[in-house]
């Protein structure tokens, strides 16, 4: 697993338990004690386990913290939602959390209401949805946990939520002058779907969930032939569900084939 990942991850469980609503705190100064059975504690041991995650398993993990975290959220189509998790394929699960989850604690929040809350939120794709998520997801957090949407803890789970840009460059490179070809890569009946084109949706390449380097060579070629000039410049879109191996090995390919400056931006839920 990635290093800034799992750190996160440490931060959560490091901070989970302080100021929680219904922990036993009794010794001044010291982090709360959460009973056994205690949503907090399922939380925390769900996030242990996606902590553990190898990189080919990675994409497991929404499904790990819904089962072991849906106790967190209260309000009942909320937490119905993220323990149907497993039953919807992506992104259609994704949009079902947060539509459900926006749907009941919207018109509860005590405080300037996030974007998301003022938004038509039926005619917004998962990907738009999930770009507006964090601030009331942090809403939502720090409600149920009994402390403040800035604490340690809403904000590394609130973290792995939101979609992050990674730039990756090589040194040396001329100035932009090329349009970014768009590559997006996506998991679909457990194999990896990536899409080349200006449009993103040009040509289609299949590749194992765990690609070996011969199962990269079609798809090297066709970035080879789309990479003409020395500042030839590509973004990399991915779901949250693609192991981070296969993307890894994407974005690595690209590169070898010339592509000099490379945008990754990866969506987590």
């Amino acid at each position: 697993m990635a290093s800034w990942y799992r750190t996160i991850l440490l931060i959560a469980l490091a901070s989970l338990g302080s100021g929680c609503r219904g922990c036993d705190g009794s010794v001044e100064g010291t982090a709360p004690q959460v009973e056994p059975g205690h949503p907090i504690d399922r939380c925390s041991k769900a996030l242990a386990a996606i902590a553990q995650l190898p990189p080919e398993q990675l994409s497991q993990w929404p499904d790990v913290y819904a089962q072991g975290c849906a106790g967190l959220y209260k309000q009942p189509r909320c937490h119905a939602a993220w323990l149907a998790m497993t039953d919807a394929a992506p992104p259609e699960r994704t949009k079902a959390v947060i539509l459900a989850c926006s749907d009941e604690y919207c018109p509860i929040v005590n405080q300037p209401p996030p974007a998301i809350c003022g938004m038509d939120r039926s005619t917004l794709d998962a990907a738009r949805l999930t770009a507006y998520w964090a601030d009331l997801h942090a809403y939502i957090l720090a409600r149920e946990l009994g402390t403040t949407p800035d604490s340690g803890a809403v904000e590394a789970i609130n973290r792995l939520f939101v979609p992050i840009s990674i730039p990756v460059e090589r040194p040396g490179d001329a100035a932009q002058s090329q349009p970014a070809m768009v590559i997006r890569i996506s998991l679909v009946g457990g194999k990896v779907e990536v899409t080349i084109g200006q449009d993103g949706g040009d040509k289609k390449w299949v590749i194992p969930a765990s690609p070996a380097d011969t199962d990269m060579k079609d798809l090297k070629q066709e970035f080879v032939r789309t990479a003409p000039t020395p500042d030839s410049r590509a973004v990399i879109e991915s779901s949250g569900e693609v192991p981070y191996g296969a993307v890894m090995k994407v974005l690595e390919s690209a590169k070898e084939a010339g592509y000099s400056k490379i945008a990754l931006s990866v969506s987590r839920l």
